[in-house]
C-alpha cells in the first residue's frame, strides 16, 4: 500500500515538474532575452478569447478581420512575430533614447488609463481577453503605448517609423525554439 502511495506521489511530482518546466521553456530568444512558452500561449489564448467575445457580444472586429480565419500555424506566427517586435522595441526604447522618452511612455499610459474606472477595466479585461488588469497592461496596453510613443519620437526625428522598425527587426539576433520557424531578415519563415 505504501509503495503504491509513493509511486503515486512521484508520478504527481514528475507531472507537475514537467508541466512547470514546459511552461518556463523559451520559444525564442531576442537579443538575449527570452520569450517564454507560457507567455506565448497566454497571448494565443487572449486572441482566441477576444474572437469569442466579439462573437458573443455581437461586436465586429475592426475591418471585419477574423482571427478564426487564420490557421493555427498562421496565428502562432503572428503572435510570435508580435512578441519579437515588442522585445525589439522595448530594447530600442531602453538603449537608444534618453530617459525622457521613457517618462513620455509613463505619462502616455497614465493619460490612457488615468481617471478610468479600474474595476470596469478589470471586468472588461477578464470578459474579453481572459486576463487580469496587470496582464492586460503588460501584454496589450504597454506594447501599444510603447509603439505610439516611439512612432512619435522617430517621426519627429525625420525618419519613417515602419522603416525604422524593419531595420531594427533585421538587426535583431533572434533564435526560435520548438516552433517550425526561423528568423531571417527580420521576419519569421518556415524551417
Amino acid at each position: 500500500m505504501k509503495k503504491i502511495l509513493y509511486i503515486g506521489v512521484v508520478v504527481v511530482l514528475l507531472t507537475a515538474g514537467i508541466a512547470f518546466m514546459y511552461s518556463a521553456l523559451p520559444v525564442a530568444m531576442v537579443d538575449g532575452e527570452r520569450i517564454l512558452y507560457r507567455d506565448f500561449r497566454r497571448y494565443i489564448h487572449a486572441v482566441e478569447r477576444f474572437e469569442k467575445s466579439s462573437e458573443v457580444f455581437g461586436e465586429l472586429i475592426p475591418s471585419g478581420f477574423k482571427f478564426a480565419e487564420l490557421s493555427d500555424k498562421e496565428l502562432s506566427r503572428a503572435v510570435l512575430t508580435q512578441l519579437i517586435t515588442d522585445k525589439v522595441l522595448a530594447d530600442a526604447l531602453e538603449h537608444e533614447f534618453d530617459p525622457t522618452v521613457k517618462k513620455d511612455l509613463t505619462l502616455y499610459l497614465q493619460e490612457v488609463i488615468g481617471g478610468k474606472d479600474t474595476a470596469a477595466l478589470q471586468t472588461a479585461s477578464r470578459q474579453i481577453f481572459g486576463l487580469n488588469f496587470n496582464m492586460l497592461n503588460r501584454m496589450i496596453l504597454l506594447p501599444k503605448a510603447r509603439e505610439n510613443v516611439l512612432r512619435s519620437v522617430v517621426e519627429t526625428q525625420g525618419a519613417h517609423y515602419n522603416e525604422w522598425v524593419a531595420d531594427h527587426l533585421t538587426a535583431a539576433t533572434v533564435r526560435v525554439y520548438f516552433l517550425p520557424y526561423r528568423w531571417q531578415n527580420g521576419t519569421l519563415v518556415d524551417k
